[in-house]
Formats: structure tokens, sequence, C-alpha cells
């Protein structure tokens, strides 16, 4: 076990296991920026040890339902009305960052803020940045790969999936991704 609660411990708050270090601090300065790299340095501890901690706090502090963020790349009104009809919590490209950010960039507010990417891109899982950017800030994904789906289209198919979507985040650690096409299943 990571964590551990003890009332002669930070007033029985959640701590990392053999510390007085609270897990509330780690996902704090986590979510300002640091990396888990730097966490474990500062703390002398092993970067598997803070990212789990993190971890536990975040799923302590999630909400019910996922918080799906809709990328530029897939983004369309056609999409986010879907969604939103579909009972689907969302951010959307705009809101949280302009328009035009870097992958690396909205993959780490993602991971910070606990949401769910959601984006269209067949080659994001090759690509070195991104491909770290998914696994330091722990980022859980979808993307679509299907490169010529409509608007339309590409809402049906998100909208159908949402269950299956909203099952893999629940059974699935993160960082993850699935990738979807316009007929085939998720895939990891």
């Amino acid at each position: 076990m990571v964590v551990e609660m003890d009332p002669t411990i930070a007033f029985g708050r959640p701590v990392i296991k053999g510390s007085a270090t609270p897990t509330a601090v780690l996902a704090d300065r986590f979510k300002a920026g640091d990396s888990i790299e730097a966490l474990a340095e500062d703390l002398d501890l092993p970067s598997e040890l803070i990212q789990d901690a993190i971890r536990c706090e975040l799923m302590r502090d999630a909400p019910d339902e996922p918080i799906f963020y809709i990328d530029e790349s897939i983004a369309s009104k056609i999409l986010i009305a879907a969604l939103r009809k579909a009972g689907a919590v969302i951010r959307c490209v705009g809101e949280d960052l302009p328009k035009g950010s870097l992958d690396e960039v909205w993959l780490r507010m993602c991971g910070q803020q606990g949401f769910i990417a959601l984006f269209r891109d067949r080659k994001i899982r090759y690509r070195k940045i991104e491909k770290d950017a998914l696994l330091e800030f722990g980022v859980g994904a979808f993307g679509f790969n299907a490169g010529q789906a409509t608007g339309q289209q590409t809402a049906d198919r998100v909208v159908s999936l949402l269950p299956k979507f909203k099952q893999h985040i629940l059974d699935t650690p993160k960082p993850f991704l699935f990738t979807f096409g316009s007929r085939d299943l998720l895939r990891r």
C-alpha cells in the first residue's frame, strides 16, 4: 500500500506510507506543473511511488463522471452538441488553453486536471514527444483514426462508444491510449 491514513500523522490526512508527506501536497504540486521526476528528487523517493500517491489523491477528488477534453483535431459543433446531448461532461479547446496549443501542452493540462483526452490523430502513438507526454502526465486518451469521417459521422461514432469509453476509464489505470475508427473496435 502506497498511502496510509493514521490519525497520529498529518491529522489523519492521506500520506505516503512511511513518511509525513500528504498526498494532497504532491497532487497540488503536480497540478501546478512540477514533474513526477522533480517531486521524486525533492523527496528522495522513487518516481513510481510519487506517481501512485498522486494517482490515489486524484482519484479521491475525481468526479463521478469523467471529463472529456475535446481537442481541436476532433472538435466540431456537431460533436460537442452530440456529446452534451448524450450527457457527457466535456471541456473544449479554447476554454482552458488557446487554440493551436502544442499537443504536449494540452496533454499536460489533461493529466494535471484529470481530463480524458479525445482527439483525431492516426500517428500520436508513434510520435515521441506526444507519447512521452501521455506517459509522463498520466493521461487517459481515446484517439479517432478515421481521417475522412464527417463531423456527423464522428459524432455518431463517439457517442455510440461513450459507454465503452466510460468502462475503459474505470477498468484501465492511467496512462492509457485507445484508438478507434469508423467501424473497428477500441484498440489499446
